[in-house]
C-alpha cells in the first residue's frame, strides 16, 4: 500500500483537484462522467472495463486503435505514445468511438473543454485514471511528457477520472453492483 492504493470511494471535484495538485498534474485536460447513468453505461462496457485505469488511442476520425501488445506492460501508454507515427497502419476497432464517449463526459473544471476537431491532431488519447490507485497514476500521467517528446505526430490527450462522484448519491446497492 506504499503507493497509496485503496478501496474505491465516492469523490468530489474538489478532492480530485487536490489530488491532481499533489501529483503536479494540471486539471485543464481532466474530465469526469457527467452523471451516474453515463458512468454505469461505460462500466458495463467490456472494452472500457478491460482498459479501466489505462488508455484508449483514437485516430483523427475518432476510431479506436487496438494497440494492446501482450508482450508489453499494462502501463505501456507512454511507450506507445512515443512510437506513434502519422503514416503507420494500426488495427482499428469500430465499435468504440471517441465522439460517443465525449457525449458522456464533462470537464472537471467547467471552464475547460476539449473540442473534437479532426484537423487539429493525428491522434486523440483518453487516459482513464482513478484516485484509488494512488501514485500508480504517475505512470498514466507520464502520457503528457511522452506526447511532447514525440514530435512526429500531433496528439490531444484528455484524462478521464473514473472515480464515482459523491453528488450522484448512489445507494450502497448501486456501489456494490458497480464494483
Amino acid at each position: 500500500m506504499r503507493y497509496g492504493v485503496h478501496e474505491p470511494r465516492e469523490e468530489t471535484p474538489a478532492r480530485i483537484l487536490d489530488f491532481l495538485k499533489n501529483m503536479n498534474q494540471p486539471s485543464r485536460t481532466t474530465y469526469i462522467f457527467k452523471d451516474s447513468s453515463s458512468y454505469c453505461h461505460y462500466m458495463n462496457n467490456p472494452l472500457f472495463r478491460e482498459n479501466l485505469v489505462g488508455s484508449f488511442f483514437f485516430t483523427s476520425k475518432g476510431l479506436l486503435i487496438n494497440y494492446k501488445d501482450t508482450s508489453k506492460c499494462r502501463w505501456s501508454t507512454a511507450y506507445f505514445i512515443k512510437n506513434l507515427r502519422s503514416n503507420a497502419s494500426y488495427q482499428i476497432d469500430t465499435t468504440f468511438r471517441y465522439q460517443d464517449l465525449l457525449q458522456h463526459i464533462i470537464p472537471l473544471v467547467q471552464s475547460d473543454s476539449a473540442t473534437f476537431d479532426e484537423n487539429s491532431c493525428d491522434y486523440f488519447i483518453v487516459i482513464t485514471w482513478a484516485m484509488f490507485v494512488g501514485k500508480l497514476n504517475e505512470r498514466l500521467f507520464a502520457a503528457d511528457e511522452a506526447a511532447m517528446e514525440n514530435r512526429q505526430v500531433r496528439t490531444k490527450i484528455i484524462f478521464l477520472n473514473v472515480d464515482m462522484q459523491k453528488n450522484w448519491k448512489l445507494s450502497d446497492h448501486q456501489k456494490i453492483i458497480i464494483r
